[in-house]
């Protein structure tokens, strides 16, 4: 047991979650269930939610920011239908139906490197959502672990409890046999 929380807690050190660990965390400490139960509060975490959704934010964001550095774009239709009376036409009517198109094309040049900071800016906080929804996961999958091996050495300390508890009832049942045969104790 010993050397199985030894090696637990040296790969513990060097990786994270189980998809990290050839073979998983249940492989480790014995136990399969174990990969079992960190899946289940990884997908079941809202906390992990909510980082997942900030990261897409922040992807978002970055993905805005570089959009900003290439050129725009616009096309545009216009249709007028409807009569107008005209003083040059002597306030006849006249059918309208005249149709217009436009087309217009910009480019922002980033002569003093705003644009850039703000891609990098974008690029950064994407970074940091990224570092933090892992931090988050990892955190999780930790106290998962680290709640299992506090439940297996409670049970190891149990387990030695109950013998205790077996000696001193075969002592007390000699003890008894003793006293109820009239011997010393």
């Amino acid at each position: 047991m010993l050397r199985s929380v030894l090696a637990f807690a040296v790969l513990w050190v060097t990786t994270a979650i189980a998809s990290d660990v050839p073979g998983g965390w249940g492989a480790v400490v014995g136990n399969p269930d174990l990969d079992g139960w960190i899946d289940i509060a990884l997908a079941d975490a809202p906390s992990l939610d909510v980082s997942r959704a900030a990261v897409r934010v922040a992807e978002a964001r970055r993905r805005t920011a570089r959009s900003e550095r290439r050129p725009t774009l616009d096309a545009r239709i216009d249709l007028r239908e409807g009569r107008r009376r005209s003083i040059m036409t002597g306030n006849a009517t006249e059918d309208l139906d005249p149709i217009s198109t436009g087309v217009d094309a910009s480019w922002a040049l980033d002569v003093f490197g705003r644009l850039r900071a703000a891609v990098d800016a974008a690029d950064f906080a994407s970074l940091a959502e990224e570092h933090q929804f892992r931090e988050r996961e990892l955190s999780l999958a930790s106290e998962v672990v680290r709640r299992y091996v506090q439940g297996h050495c409670f049970s190891g300390h149990l387990a030695i409890r109950e013998a205790e508890v077996a000696a001193n009832q075969a002592i007390c049942d000699y003890l008894s046999g003793r006293v109820a045969a009239g011997l010393e104790l």
